[in-house]
């Protein structure tokens, strides 16, 4: 399972976040889009659209390289808001119920301004029965000072999957991103999944925004 990206939440509803090794290798691509529409009315609506692919072996290990940008509503931003993320890792199993990932994300922005960043992860899934799946992962990025937490849990009922993630920042936390997304998702056909979402700053309740996503995974 790659690390959670803006359109992640979509999947992690589906499996909240974490996929075990595979039994054999296989390879696995999705497209999709996100529109965040602020809360505060002075603030932009901003779209993002992505694409991936990602390798899984059957030991566990995995390889994805994911393209996203921002740019498409800003015809003036000659790709700087666009970036392209390397994504190494390794999934295991503990036991039927619980299992672990951790890996290393390298980010290259595609403004020649800016700097080139990694971060590492390491998270664990517990499914609690059928319906209940939890998470946390433990991120550590290049800049330290930026180290945080994210929990997660999805509920999937007969007609709709809900979710929920909760963002802590360990460091710096009065400053940082503390945030709080609860949404739903449906596949509304094969391998065609939606979302809906509110996301809530607990630090600035005027950068909270209402998000939609569409996946299509194969």
């Amino acid at each position: 399972m790659m690390k959670k990206t803006l359109i992640a939440a979509s999947i992690a509803a589906l499996s909240a976040g974490f996929v075990a090794a595979p039994a054999f290798a296989e390879v696995a691509g999705h497209v999709g889009a996100t529109l965040a529409q602020p809360t505060n009315s002075d603030l932009d609506t901003m779209m993002t659209l992505e694409a991936g692919v990602e390798y899984s072996h059957e030991s566990g290990a995995y390889a994805g390289l994911l393209f996203t940008t921002m740019d498409l509503l800003d015809s003036d931003s000659e790709f700087k808001q666009s970036e392209i993320e390397l994504n190494l890792g390794y999934a295991g199993a503990i036991n039927d119920a619980a299992g672990y990932d951790a890996g290393l994300t390298y980010t290259i922005p595609m403004d020649s301004d800016a700097d080139a960043e990694y971060e590492l992860y390491f998270g664990g899934n517990y499914s609690v029965n059928e319906a209940l799946g939890v998470s946390a992962y433990f991120y550590l990025p290049e800049a330290d000072d930026s180290i945080y937490l994210e929990f997660g849990a999805d509920y999937a009922l007969d007609a709709v999957d809900l979710f929920a993630l909760l963002t802590l920042g360990v460091q710096d936390a009065s400053e940082g991103d503390t945030a709080l997304e609860l949404g739903v998702g449906k596949e509304i056909m094969p391998q065609q999944y939606v979302t809906g979402a509110f996301a809530l700053n607990l630090d600035d309740s005027d950068a909270s925004y209402l998000e939609f996503t569409y996946t299509y995974s194969w």
